[in-house]
């Protein structure tokens, strides 16, 4: 019997000190991933890697390039939110991306994921963005890597 008490004790202790996975909106969070894009006119995918971070109101990538972000609905351990972002390309394009996505935590950190529609001179393309949860200075370095 006193066995079996202590064995209470000690599940009820860690159920009382145990900390609830919630979903964690993305604000104050830096994540570094990849960025795939389907190219029609060549039949070949485009990829890089990114590094998003996100304040209270807007995401900035690793290039400082900016846009609003806004929380949609929070289910389970999971939050969903749109993004956009508007930038100019190499040769002076202005591009548009429009992305919902969702950060995720189970265990210490976060991952990301979010589809995405890219707007260029009047054409739109479909991509996608997947990536985890790191420090600042390593989503810079990963997102300005060259890898």
């Amino acid at each position: 019997m006193k066995r079996l008490s202590l064995v209470f004790c000690a599940v009820a202790l860690m159920l009382a000190l145990a900390v609830p996975v919630n979903a964690v909106a993305p604000a104050g969070k830096h994540y570094a991933g990849s960025l795939v894009l389907f190219e029609p006119e060549t039949g070949g995918i485009d990829f890089g890697t990114v590094c998003l971070s996100f304040t209270k109101n807007e995401a900035c990538t690793e290039t400082n390039v900016c846009g609003p972000w806004e929380f949609i609905e929070k289910t389970g351990s999971q939050n969903q939110w749109t993004l956009e972002l508007v930038f100019e390309n190499d040769v002076g394009s202005q591009i548009l991306l429009e992305l919902t996505g969702r950060t995720e935590r189970r265990g210490l950190k976060s991952s990301i994921g979010a589809t995405f529609f890219a707007t260029v001179g009047g054409a739109t393309l479909n991509g996608a963005f997947a990536g985890t949860q790191t420090s600042l200075s390593r989503c810079l370095e990963f997102g300005l890597s060259d890898d």
